[in-house]
């Protein structure tokens, strides 16, 4: 197998059954939510928003957490481990969602209908490792939403990391809130980043990102259809999204009503 395509399932291998073991405690479900749920409960509501996929849905979080608030989800991940641990913590909180393990390329072949807004969060669009798997991605989100339907994602403000070559970031009440910090980030020399968190024992977990540039996500996002793109501050306060003191970037982005394809 060529290195470009074990690039494109590296992650399966990253987020593997210790990871998930650890996920829940790394994101810290409780200071998390308390920061995300009423911010993105009110945008999808502003969309309109009823029929939602969480197109990352790593251990459930979100799709916990908006559960509450009573839209119709579907979960899918790439992960195998992950969506094994999303359906035992929803399980233990009396949640029926539907969840599938089906690789972001592929979604639309997954058969799971058309939806109101998909979601893309928690930086997990930075583990496509080249802008061609980015745009395949992106084309599959585009592709399952109705017209009028509404893309969220989110991802690190990596214009900042690639600026200074490394950084170390602490837990902000965004992502994740719950790990042992500091949490690590360095671009290497192939101009991948490797990120390295550590849960709560002192296990360290590696990671490769793609280091996703606010404009650059923002043209590919017009390069497959969508239409009106915002760029938000994804992190806790009201700094400007392009102020270099953020830590997360969200992007939010629509299909045309009158698009067709």
């Amino acid at each position: 197998m060529k290195a470009a395509d074990e690039n494109a399932t590296l992650y399966q291998k990253e987020y593997s059954a210790e990871f998930a073991s650890n996920f829940d405690e790394i994101v810290g479900w409780r200071d998390r939510e308390e920061h995300e749920r009423a911010r993105l409960v009110s945008l999808l509501r502003s969309y309109g928003a009823r029929r939602i996929l969480d197109a990352a849905c790593g251990t459930g979080f979100h799709l916990s957490l908006l559960s509450q608030a009573d839209f119709d989800l579907v979960g899918t991940d790439g992960s195998e481990a992950m969506v094994a641990k999303a359906k035992m913590n929803l399980s233990e909180r009396g949640m029926s969602v539907p969840l599938h393990v089906c690789d972001w390329q592929e979604l639309t072949q997954c058969n799971l209908g058309l939806f109101d807004a998909v979601l893309c969060l928690g930086d997990s669009f930075a583990h496509l490792l080249n802008v061609e798997q980015q745009l395949v991605a992106l084309q599959q989100f585009f592709e399952l939403l109705i017209p009028g339907g509404v893309l969220v994602l989110d991802h690190r403000n990596y214009d900042r990391i690639v600026a200074m070559g490394s950084y170390v970031e602490q837990p902000t009440g965004y992502c994740c809130c719950g790990d042992t910090p500091p949490r690590e980030l360095t671009v290497e020399a192939d101009g991948l980043v490797t990120c390295r968190y550590r849960g709560g024992k002192g296990t360290e977990f590696v990671f490769r990102t793609f280091p996703v540039s606010k404009i650059g996500l923002a043209n590919s996002l017009k390069k497959v259809g969508f239409g009106d793109v915002q760029i938000l501050n994804g992190s806790p306060g009201g700094a400007s999204p392009h102020s270099s003191e953020i830590d997360f970037v969200l992007e939010v982005a629509t299909k045309a009503v009158s698009s067709t394809r």
